[in-house]
């Protein structure tokens, strides 16, 4: 007689077989269509990936031709012999201003409008004087709402009565910075008295001096200082007036830092300036690092074990 226990695993043998293999087809009919919908889907990403890529690359590539068209019009206004009115200039002078101000200095060209304005007898002279500081100043602060993203401004104010009380000049600023870039924006938020007076090895000390205000137009002479314990010891001199940009006209530094003083208001009895200290990665792109600067911030990223440095 045969085994019961046989018999059933016999039969049951019989029964799950069959199963066995549909089971193991449908898995594989499964893993199959899951793998075809996986590449159908990355296929159509790629593609949309592609098509994006080339709309932007078309889209970048049509804004360049209108911006270059854009600035030889406008620039031919200045540079081609004409008989372009002052309307006209300061027109175009603005239409610059606002959509080149990143990669020009703009300052002598606003210096040579305004000189012609000045010499006009245009009954609207006052007007186009008006304009062209009203473009400088709206630049201006458009820069720096940018530059103090990644770095530190400060606001400082001079009354003229005390500047006429010392002629040798007024200190209107003092302070010390990080010396490298990504400390900057942690000391942006800390009050001066936190930093001045304060230099230690990570520390640049940076102080500016009103020497001068111009008899009749709204510019002040500015000594700039910054020395560090490594040793840099800047030491310049310039006249500040509106239309000094920070992004372009500002004075650099060592480990690819700059320093930007920017004319805010100038009254008959002050003016108003403000300091913005900015990573060099930020500055316009006519501002490129010096060699110096880009391989020591490549050995700072690269080095091997570095202990953090303090504040």
């Amino acid at each position: 007689m045969a085994d019961p226990e046989k018999t059933g695993w016999g039969k049951a043998a019989i029964v799950l077989q069959p199963m066995g293999g549909l089971l193991t087809a449908l898995a594989v009919a499964f893993v199959g269509i899951l793998g075809s919908s996986h590449l159908d889907r990355s296929q159509k990403q790629d593609a949309r990936f592609r098509l994006y890529t080339e709309l932007m690359s078309k889209r970048e590539q049509s804004d360049t031709a209108l911006r270059e068209d854009m600035f030889k019009l406008i620039v031919g206004t200045f540079l081609t012999p004409s008989t372009a009115k002052l309307e006209q200039k300061v027109l175009s002078l603005e239409l610059l201003a606002y959509n080149f101000h990143e990669s020009l200095e703009l300052a002598p060209l606003f210096k040579h409008v305004l000189r012609e304005v000045e010499a006009s007898k245009d009954p609207q002279k006052a007007e186009y004087r008006k304009r062209l500081e009203s473009v400088a100043k709206d630049v201006a602060g458009k820069e720096i709402m940018v530059l103090q993203q990644g770095g530190a401004l400060r606001e400082r104010g001079i009354a003229f009565e005390d500047l006429q009380a010392h002629p040798e000049g007024i200190q209107v600023f003092e302070e010390c910075f990080p010396l490298h870039s990504e400390d900057v924006s942690q000391a942006a938020v800390k009050d001066q008295s936190s930093t001045v007076g304060k230099p230690d090895e990570n520390r640049r000390c940076i102080r500016a001096d009103v020497i001068e205000k111009h008899p009749t137009a709204p510019r002040l002479q500015i000594r700039l200082e910054s020395t560090t314990p490594e040793g840099e010891s800047v030491d310049v001199h310039f006249w500040l007036d509106y239309y000094d940009l920070p992004m372009v006209d500002n004075t650099h530094l060592s480990h690819d830092q700059r320093i930007a003083v920017v004319l805010r208001q100038f009254t008959a009895t002050s003016a108003q300036l403000a300091f913005v200290y900015f990573p060099g990665s930020h500055a316009g792109l006519r501002d490129k690092p010096f060699y110096d600067d880009m391989l020591q911030q490549l050995e700072l990223k690269s080095a091997p074990g570095d202990q953090p440095r303090q504040p």
